[in-house]
């Protein structure tokens, strides 16, 4: 735009030069300080495009993740394994019944207990306004230290004894004439009873006991395994 030399032309005579050459658009560099958006540019901000509580950039798209577990990372793909080619066509080698002893096909006599009966349960008394108690099948009886002698054989009762009114029979007595035709009807209506051997002790006989040697909770427990065996047991 402002040539140095001028042609040596009649026109480039006549204009000559005017102005600096030196002048002029671009030639020098304080556009690149003074313009409006180099200040900008040499701001510090996010490389995601967060700028001042605004988003100067376009939302990142979401990368798809396929590289995930399979059924084959955990558990091996199931392949039908054939058996061994068979020795005969239709294993026709085999024998047509399977042997089994007979004493197993049909049920012999004690199998099934047809005399015991269904649904048993332990025997509970009622009583209106408190809870049941069970009913115990051994009367517990306190002889202050006293042993007591069966009537038949006039022996110290060892153990549990069975008692009817006054008279008293052992357990050995008893089962005697249990067995007997004529007086097991008799038998029958004797109560089993314990003494208070294993419940408390007296130090001195015809006295109230001093050292007690089982607690009401194992009282009670006894009792209770005690009804339940009668269930399934005779005396």
């Amino acid at each position: 735009m402002f040539p140095v030399h001028t042609s040596p032309t009649r026109l480039g005579i006549e204009q000559g030069l005017r102005g600096e050459p030196h002048r002029g658009p671009g030639c020098y560099t304080g556009d690149l300080l003074s313009e409006f958006l180099k200040p900008l540019d040499s701001v510090p901000r996010s490389r995601r495009g967060w700028y001042f509580g605004a988003q100067l950039t376009g939302r990142p798209s979401l990368v798809r993740n396929n590289a995930v577990p399979g059924p084959p990372d955990y558990q091996t793909v199931p392949v039908c394994h054939g058996g061994g080619q068979n020795k005969a066509a239709f294993n026709c080698v085999n024998p047509r019944w399977t042997e089994r002893d007979e004493d197993f096909r049909d049920p012999g006599p004690g199998t099934y207990e047809h005399s015991v009966t269904q649904g048993r349960q332990v025997e509970m008394d009622e009583a209106f306004g408190y809870s049941r108690k069970i009913r115990n099948g051994v009367v517990m009886k306190c002889t202050n230290g006293i042993p007591e002698e069966c009537s038949h054989c006039k022996q110290e009762t060892v153990g549990d004894y069975f008692q009817r009114g006054k008279k008293i029979l052992c357990s050995k007595c008893h089962q005697e004439q249990r067995t007997n035709t004529t007086s097991s009807k008799k038998e029958a209506k004797y109560e089993k009873v314990r003494d208070c051997t294993g419940v408390h002790h007296h130090k001195f006989p015809g006295k109230d006991p001093k050292i007690m040697l089982k607690s009401e909770s194992e009282l009670k427990k006894k009792s209770r395994k005690e009804a339940y065996f009668r269930l399934y047991y005779s005396d």
